[in-house]
């Protein structure tokens, strides 16, 4: 079986709903930031996966988005990233 790259990523809104969401995803996960998971499956292990995530989401309120790497893309990155040690954020 070969395994495909998935993005996963979710917003829910309820901080225990996020919880369980988050454990689920970090046994399957390789990467990612917080609320989206970088995550190398088969095609059985992702319907698992998405049975499991969507018994645990409010569907009114909660958002789940996964994305299939297209696989006649290339890969593209720029910098590293590091950790800011300023006490706020600016976005612009």
């Amino acid at each position: 079986m070969s395994r495909t790259f998935y993005l996963i990523s979710y917003d829910v809104c309820h901080p225990g709903r996020r919880r369980k969401i988050a454990r689920l995803l970090n046994a399957w996960r390789y990467g990612g930031q917080r609320s989206v998971a970088e995550c190398w499956l088969t095609a059985s292990e992702l319907r698992h996966l998405q049975t499991m995530l969507y018994d645990h989401l409010d569907m009114e309120v909660d958002k789940l988005l996964v994305l299939k790497r297209d696989d006649r893309s290339h890969d593209f990155s720029m910098g590293t990233g590091t950790i800011s040690k300023d006490a706020f954020l600016i976005v612009g």
